[in-house]
């Protein structure tokens, strides 16, 4: 009967530790399981980022690439002629007036068909004040001495008074 007894606490204590191994198992797999799941996780994020990385690359080559000839276009127009003094008479023109003005853009503009030598190029701004003071500068555009014309201008109410949007041609001579 010892002999049974001690049978039976030996056969008790193989299935604790039994128990014990399959439920440390059973832990660690879990833990091995949520911790490569965090790392997939973890790699389907950076892929995430990199892929937006990558896309945004390649939208900056894209835009690179499309206006490669009109940024040519603009440098060898402004080897001729400095756009920027330009932009500082049009500036003093809006501050003799009293209009706020944002240049928006400064872009190259192909000859006309009448004189195939002229190039140009297209200043376009906003100027917001009232009625008469973007009429005033409108009229002071049209008479600055630069060699331009005004080619587009769209005047709208605003809370505060009036916006115009206008876009003037300055020409250069090609060489």
């Amino acid at each position: 009967m010892k002999n049974l007894w001690s049978y039976k606490k030996m056969v008790v204590w193989i299935l604790c530790i039994v128990t014990a191994s399959a439920l440390g198992g059973a832990g660690w797999m879990t833990w091995y399981i949520r911790s490569s799941q965090k790392s997939i996780e973890d790699m389907a994020f950076v892929s995430g980022e990199e892929m937006n990385r990558v896309r945004e690359g390649a939208v900056v080559r894209a835009v690179l690439r499309d206006t490669k000839m009109n940024r040519a276009k603009l440098a060898a127009i402004t080897k001729e002629r400095e756009p920027i003094e330009d932009i500082r008479s049009i500036e003093s023109a809006a501050e003799q007036v009293g209009t706020a003005l944002v240049i928006e853009a400064v872009s190259p503009s192909g000859g006309t068909a009448e004189d195939a030598s002229l190039e140009s190029y297209l200043i376009t701004m906003t100027v917001e004040g009232t009625f008469s003071s973007i009429h005033h500068f409108i009229s002071m555009l049209e008479t600055l001495p630069l060699p331009s014309s005004v080619e587009q201008i769209k005047i709208e109410a605003i809370e505060q008074g009036w916006r115009g949007s206008i876009i003037v041609k300055i020409y250069i001579e090609a060489a």
